[in-house]
């Protein structure tokens, strides 16, 4: 789903090079999976740039996209792992329970 993901991001950018606008960013989290197909969600994150030769948001793309699929493919990594928070049994970040047991409380680091 990255792949295509990131390859529906790359036609869209193409598509609105052709009109003069451009994505001003390219987070993975403006695609969202509609019955298997790759649907772009974020309207807000076209612009017409001064310059349209740069696409300042490739940065955003490579580390969205790109670098995770290179770190699936070279090295048999879990994409989950950088998308998705770490999630206990219950469904709950782990060691986010602010009533466990010794929890320091909220303004723990604040106080002297």
């Amino acid at each position: 789903m990255i792949a295509d993901a990131g390859i529906a991001t790359l036609d869209l950018q193409g598509s609105a090079l052709a009109a003069s606008c451009s994505l001003k960013d390219a987070t993975a989290f403006n695609v969202q999976s509609v019955r298997g197909r790759p649907v772009f969600i974020d309207l807000g994150s076209f612009e017409q740039p001064a310059r349209l030769d740069l696409w300042f948001a490739l940065g955003q793309f490579n580390q969205m996209f790109l670098f995770p699929l290179l770190l699936c493919v070279h090295h048999g990594w879990d994409p989950r792992a950088y998308f998705l928070p770490r999630l206990g049994p219950s469904g709950r970040r782990r060691g986010a329970d602010p009533r466990a047991p010794g929890a320091p409380g909220v303004l723990a680091c604040c106080s002297t």
